[in-house]
């Protein structure tokens, strides 16, 4: 396939009973897209190890 559009959104939005991916709950509203990678972690991430997930760097290591 091929991409044709594509939307970052940062923050933390935290619900007790759900994840919300892709839904912007405070207006109702979808992406109109698919999603198709999603990565969640427990703790926040560095920017370094941002700039290597965004470059498709394979050998990034995360702390457990």
């Amino acid at each position: 396939g091929k991409e044709e559009a594509s939307v970052t959104q940062t923050g933390v939005a935290v619900y007790a009973d759900a994840i919300n991916i892709a839904h912007d709950v405070a207006n109702n509203e979808y992406f109109p897209g698919q999603v198709d990678d999603v990565q969640l972690f427990y703790y926040a991430l560095s920017p370094e190890q941002i700039a290597k997930l965004a470059n498709g760097n394979a050998s990034v290591r995360f702390a457990e």
